[in-house]
């Protein structure tokens, strides 16, 4: 059995008043992050826009309820939509359909933590995160810039000036103005604030 977290360490809680509502557990960084994971990424979409494709997801519902492929999609369309309670439902049924330690475990995982994250509720993106770093089993590549950008969020700026360093470590492009455009670029506007936040704050500390 491997050992949890592979290279993440749970520490303890930071004591910030202003963020005690939501001020999410502190994990350290060990190692490079340089581990693919193809659970990371957006599924590819059926065929169809708009309606066509609406009709090709509840289609796919109705013959199974628990196809988990099409429960992400419906969660993705809900989460457009300002709907994040159904989106979350769906997200819950896909997590429950999903192969235990499967891909798509890892993926709906992943999927639900940026979800959360966007909310404003961090420690369930964390607790995500946390799980898909830990079904992985070693250091997947996307770990390290997703906890920079959670924990500079959660006003834990400390812990993510460190996990921004292992993200310029674990890959330089991270590093510099153009890699920062470049990794950032399909970002959404109120998450590639916070990294540029984030990326201000390493950089001014740095040199």
């Amino acid at each position: 059995m491997k050992i949890w977290m592979h290279g993440l360490v749970l520490a303890t809680l930071l004591a910030s008043p202003a963020f005690a509502m939501d001020s999410p557990a502190v994990l350290l960084p060990q190692g490079k992050y340089v581990d693919d994971d193809n659970a990371a990424n957006y599924l590819p979409k059926p065929p169809g826009r708009g309606s066509q494709f609406r009709q090709a997801i509840n289609a796919a519902l109705q013959r199974n309820p628990r196809n988990a492929t099409a429960l992400v999609h419906r969660a993705h369309l809900f989460l457009n939509a300002g709907d994040l309670e159904r989106a979350r439902r769906d997200f819950d049924a896909a997590v429950a359909a999903a192969e235990p330690g499967s891909d798509m475990e890892r993926h709906v995982l992943w999927s639900r933590g940026w979800a959360t994250y966007d909310h404003g509720e961090y420690d369930s993106a964390l607790a995500d995160w946390q799980r898909a770093v830990s079904l992985h089993g070693g250091l997947p590549k996307w770990a390290p810039y997703s906890f920079a950008l959670l924990y500079w969020s959660a006003g834990q700026q400390g812990v993510a000036l460190t996990w921004y360093q292992s993200a310029v470590d674990s890959n330089p492009e991270w590093g510099d103005e153009a890699g920062f455009a470049a990794r950032t670029k399909h970002w959404k506007p109120r998450q590639r604030e916070a990294m540029r936040s984030a990326f201000d704050a390493w950089r001014a500390r740095t040199q």
